[in-house]
Parts: C-alpha cells; sequence; structure tokens
C-alpha cells in the first residue's frame, strides 16, 4: 500500500486543520493509498520522503514578497510525487494553499457545501505541481446577507478558502435579521417555522466565530447600529418601533429633519443621530471601543452610520459641517481611543449614500488604521466599471442637506470615491458591492451578472481599490454558482479570462458535457433576462410583441433541453455533478413559470399572469426542502415582482 506523510509544521489550530483537510480529501481521491500526518516543528530539507504542511523561516525566501503579510496572501507549492512543500506566506495562505494543491489534482468546490464538492476516484501515484503565487486584490471577502441558516452560512465559510478568498463580513451586533428570515420560514406555510431567542442568535454567531478564526480567516463586523445602540434601540435588523417604545430621554440624540428629532420612519438603523453633539460622538466611540475590546477576534470593524439616506440633523450646529466631516471627527477620535489601548482592530470607512460627499475642512489622521469601503449602492449594472473612461472630468455635485439625487453613473461614483481618498493618501479601499444581492435575479442564467463581475473585478486596481466585499444572499447557486466562481477566480487572478473560466467550471459541476450546459444557461440568459440591464443591448424599441416571441423561444429553448437534463439525472456521474443535474432540472421548471408570467403581463392578461405568480409561488414553496442549500427563498417576492414588471 502506498503511503503519503504529511509533516504538520506545528499545532497553529488553522495549520492542523489544514493537514486534516489534505488528509480527508487524498483518502477519498485514492482509498488504497495511507496518508499519514506526523508533527514536526520545524522544516528538515532532508527528510525528502515528507509532503511539509505549514510556515517555516526556509521557506520565506521562496515565497512572493507582499507589502502586509497579515493580510497580503501568496502560497508556495513545490510537490513531486507526494513529496515536497506547501506552504503560504501567513497561516491562512497555508489553507489555500492545501486547497490549491488539491485543485491541481482535479478536486472542485462547484458550490459551498457537502454537495458541491467533485472529488475525482484516481490513482495517486505521481505528481509534479510547482507554482508560487500572489492574488491580484487583497480583500477576497462575502458578506452575509438575505435569509440564513447556520448552515447556509458555515457552508459558504467553509468554501471562501477553498476558492482562495480570504474573509467573511457578519453584518450588526448581532446578526439576528438574517437568522429570524430563516428559522421562522414567513414567507413558506409548506416549512414549519420555528422561533429563534436572540441567545440562540448569539450561539451561533459563536460558532460562525469559531469557524471563522479556524481557517484564519479575515473576520469583519458590524456596520449599521452604532446609531441606533446610542438610542437604546434595536441594532441587529430593520425592524421599526413604535413612538412610545422610545426612551424619551433619546430623543435628544436624534437627528432634526423639518423641525422634529424622532424615529426615522419608525427604523432605528435608519435613524441619523444629532452628530454636532459631543455626548453623541462620544457615545458611538465608547461602544465602538468596548465592542473591539470584547471581540479580539475581530480584525476590520465597519464603524458605520445609519442604513439611509436624506436624514441628517438640519439644527443649526450640524448644519456647519457636511455629515462626513463630523463622521471624520469621531473616526479620529476612535482611532486615538484604540491607539492608546493598543487595539490593532482596522476601522472600516463608508463611503455610501449621504457620505458619498467626501469631507472638506478635515481629514483622516491614520492611514494604517483606516479602510476606505467604497459602496456605490446607487449604481446600476447597465454598464462596468471596464466601461468607464478613467480621465473623464465630474461637475462637483453640490451637497443640499436631505435632498440628494444619488447619482447612479459609476464614473460620477468613482469620482466621489476620488475626493474621499484626497483625504487620505495611502489609505487601503475596496468595492463594497452587490452583484448577487438581488439584480442576479433578473438573469436566470447568471451568464450575464457573472460576466459582469468579471469585468468590473478585472479593473479594480485602476479605481485605486484593492479587492471586493460581496454583499450578498448567501444561497446563489441555482442554477450554478457561476457568480461566486467568477468572483473568486478574478479576484484571485485578475487577468483571468471569463470564458475559459466558465468553460472549465461547467465541466467541473457537470462532468464530460458541463460545455452543453454552458451554452444553455448563456442562451437562457440572453432569452429570459432583461439584456439591457447588464449593458449587452438596448431593446427599448421592442414592441410588446417582440418580448413575447422572445419568452416564447426561451420557453421552447428551456422544453427542448429539459430532455438532456433528464438523461445526465440519470448517468453515472460523481455525486456533486449528478446534484449539479438535478439542481438545473428544478431551475428549468421554474425559469419556464417565469416565461409564462413574462408573457401573460405583456399580452395584459391581468388575471392570467396573477394566478401564475401564485402558481409559481406555490412551486418555489414545494420544492424549498431541496432547494434551499442554492436557492434563497426570501428573495421570492422580488423575483416575482420583477418578472411580473418585466420589460
Amino acid at each position: 500500500m502506498k503511503t503519503i506523510t504529511i509533516a504538520r509544521l506545528g499545532s497553529h489550530k488553522t495549520v492542523v486543520f489544514a493537514a486534516d483537510e489534505l488528509k480527508k480529501y487524498l483518502s477519498e481521491m485514492d482509498k488504497t493509498v495511507l496518508v499519514d500526518v506526523l508533527v514536526c516543528q520545524q522544516y528538515d530539507q532532508h527528510k525528502k520522503n515528507y509532503l511539509w504542511v505549514g510556515t517555516d523561516e526556509a521557506f520565506a525566501d521562496r515565497l512572493p514578497k507582499v507589502k502586509n503579510p497579515t493580510y497580503d496572501d501568496s502560497i508556495l507549492l513545490d510537490v513531486t510525487d507526494f513529496c515536497g512543500i506547501i506552504t503560504g506566506g501567513n497561516i491562512r495562505s497555508v489553507l489555500l494553499a492545501v486547497y490549491r494543491f488539491l485543485k491541481e489534482l482535479g478536486v472542485a468546490f462547484v458550490r459551498p457545501g457537502p454537495d458541491g464538492e467533485v472529488i475525482p476516484q484516481k490513482k495517486l501515484n505521481t505528481c509534479q505541481i510547482s507554482l508560487c503565487e500572489t492574488p491580484s486584490y487583497r480583500h477576497r471577502i462575502v458578506c452575509i446577507e438575505g435569509s440564513t441558516g447556520y448552515s447556509h452560512a458555515q457552508h459558504v465559510i467553509d468554501w471562501v478558502p477553498k476558492a482562495g478568498m480570504n474573509g467573511y463580513f457578519i453584518q450588526f451586533f448581532l446578526p439576528y435579521v438574517f437568522f429570524e428570515r430563516w428559522y421562522s420560514h414567513p414567507n413558506n406555510p409548506a416549512l414549519q417555522g420555528e422561533e429563534i431567542t436572540r441567545e440562540d442568535c448569539q450561539h451561533l454567531l459563536n460558532k460562525l466565530t469559531e469557524d471563522i478564526t479556524l481557517r484564519s480567516l479575515v473576520y469583519e463586523a458590524v456596520g449599521h447600529g452604532f446609531t441606533s445602540s446610542v438610542l437604546g434601540l434595536v441594532s441587529d435588523g430593520w425592524s421599526t418601533v413604535a413612538e412610545e417604545d422610545v426612551d424619551p430621554d433619546m430623543t435628544q440624540y436624534m437627528a432634526m429633519i423639518d423641525g422634529k428629532r424622532q424615529v426615522f420612519k419608525g427604523s432605528p438603523l435608519n435613524t441619523e443621530l444629532c452628530f454636532s453633539n459631543p455626548t453623541v460622538r462620544s457615545k458611538m466611540v465608547d461602544i465602538a471601543v468596548n465592542y473591539c475590546k470584547e471581540n479580539p477576534d475581530v480584525n476590520h470593524l465597519y464603524f458605520t452610520l445609519a442604513d439611509e439616506g436624506n436624514n441628517h440633523c438640519e439644527c443649526e450646529d450640524c448644519q456647519k459641517k457636511l455629515p462626513s466631516e463630523w463622521y471624520v471627527d469621531m473616526l479620529n477620535e476612535l482611532d486615538e481611543r484604540l491607539t492608546k489601548e493598543h487595539i490593532e482592530t482596522k476601522l472600516v470607512v463608508a463611503v455610501y449614500m449621504d457620505l458619498l460627499w467626501a469631507p472638506k475642512q478635515n481629514k483622516l489622521n491614520n492611514p494604517d488604521r483606516f479602510i476606505f469601503e467604497f459602496a456605490p449602492i446607487q449604481r446600476n449594472f447597465r454598464s462596468s466599471f471596464a466601461d468607464m473612461d478613467l480621465d473623464k472630468e465630474y461637475p462637483e455635485r453640490p451637497f443640499v442637506r436631505n435632498r440628494l439625487n444619488f447619482p447612479g453613473n459609476v464614473g460620477m461614483l468613482h469620482h466621489m470615491l476620488k475626493n474621499w481618498q484626497e483625504t487620505c493618501p495611502g489609505c487601503d479601499a475596496f468595492d463594497f458591492d452587490y452583484h448577487l444581492w438581488s439584480v442576479h435575479l433578473k438573469d436566470l442564467g447568471y451568464y450575464g451578472i457573472s460576466r459582469t463581475m468579471s469585468r468590473d473585478i478585472h479593473v479594480l486596481d485602476q479605481l485605486g481599490l484593492n479587492g471586493f466585499v460581496s454583499c450578498q444572499l448567501q444561497r446563489v447557486a441555482f442554477p450554478t454558482n457561476l457568480p461566486m466562481e467568477t468572483m473568486a477566480q478574478t479576484l484571485w487572478n485578475k487577468d483571468t479570462d471569463f470564458e475559459t473560466m466558465a468553460q472549465t467550471y461547467f465541466i467541473n459541476a457537470f462532468g464530460p458535457d458541463g460545455a452543453a450546459v454552458k451554452d444553455y444557461l448563456e442562451k437562457i440568459s440572453q432569452l429570459l433576462s432583461a439584456e439591457y440591464y447588464y449593458g449587452e443591448k438596448v431593446v427599448a424599441d421592442w414592441t410588446p410583441q417582440d418580448y413575447v416571441d422572445r419568452l416564447t423561444q426561451g420557453k421552447a429553448f428551456i422544453r427542448s433541453f429539459r430532455n438532456t437534463i433528464l438523461e445526465h439525472v440519470n448517468r453515472p456521474l460523481l455525486p456533486a455533478q449528478k446534484k449539479s443535474y438535478e439542481y438545473l432540472l428544478l431551475h428549468s421548471e421554474v425559469a419556464e413559470r417565469f416565461a409564462d408570467i413574462a408573457i401573460a403581463k405583456r399580452l395584459h392578461q391581468t388575471e392570467r399572469a396573477d394566478k401564475l405568480v401564485t402558481d409559481c409561488e406555490a412551486y418555489l414553496a414545494s420544492i424549498e426542502e431541496t432547494t434551499h442549500p442554492v436557492f434563497d427563498s426570501w428573495r421570492m417576492g422580488k423575483i416575482l415582482e420583477l418578472w411580473m414588471n418585466y420589460h
């Protein structure tokens, strides 16, 4: 029996996990091989028959040089016949290197979760793998959103390093809203809902923290919630409160709008404060400092104001400065406090909503503390960042308090980012974007949005951005995980060719005939998606009948390909590939229903359209027990709304 000896360097929990993962997958690939793990304290170059896994000073000169070894990953693989070195420039990179080694052997992780693991069965006799790489971008992170159970989030956290990404962002002090949406099943009477308490949620958060730190991922946290915490109100979601439930003593701290200080539209999370009030600023900073002390595992703290626009205080003192200037005052004070406490947590600065207008009177004092979060939530996806003319001059858009018209043009948004960057030259920055929050639902094949994401990420460095944080639903693999695969691969190598990458992905996900599925879903994106939304084609001059014809063609195309899907469901494939076809079969049923809804809408058959929507909702609910690992039903209403208004 052949033996592969993994020599694990040290006992750091992530290196232990990396060695165990390597042993697990190698053993599953070839059950005739004995995989053994030895624990060594340092590398011994004379022991040639070991597969060394971990970090050692002896490897340092062979790894790529990076700017910040803590946050910038690098990997080195030098393995011949399962003897050699698997290492990285930091502990996290060791895990990334192990997964990259497995992928070089043919393993693929085509979607989050165990049913997305493609593990080829092969003899592990020989191999020759030599590579030394560092990713194109530092920030390669997924942010929790949508309706999420523990397993959904855990599967994404597990997938992140497998895909070569490096971090996870858990929003709010307690991500109650995301868990409550899943466990209560408010949109699906077919599933038994259950109550989840905030104590339950804290337990789940603790488990997710363990999952993140086990892998030494960059841990990002909070964001919105600081303003509502100052008021002593709910800060873990967008729920509303009645006026009588608000402590009258807190009213003085709220933003004054139209002469009144009150909770903005009933939502504490969306309520700004009177930032000229020194007590408000002090309370905000105190909350952040205490959070950092109590949560030392958090690497990046998003210190963010309310989640809404046109809601800043109109009192005489607040109007003396832009909101961004009051914000910078607090950030600088927070930096000073953390420095005195010897706390190294980095602070994420939101370039978002009213804060798009950069400060004019003051600047951030410590570039090493801050990271700009460019969050262009107003952008449209009719064009990519790659379509921008970086030399174009944009007129300065005036700041009119609470009367702002937020730009959707990516060029104008980038111009506003540059104004911020001038306040803190050399400050780190990333794109915080929303490709997979809801816009992907307009693209039934997921092909158009994946291409747009590829083109966006390709040029991030030209915008002064060192990566991407994806604010997204956790379950976006229905019909495939192509958008997330695109994100991960292009963040690792910005020059990744999209079509070549997609071809490989579909073969991994669907087996030898994956190219046919690629062509099918690309065609679905063309026939059954709002093409104009992705900038591929202007269709404003189409008549209603033109749309009906296109939709009818798409429906017929789905039906013709369904036989191919059915054939493959019953073929001998690897389990993950078989599952891919099972999901694709259910997706074809959904896509055909969406086409029917849009056709009825275009023909002004209102009653029929309404009935089709009801039937589609019932069908989606009936299959959720099967599809929930890959499809977020919380957006069900949004999907149907989009298709009811298809144009």
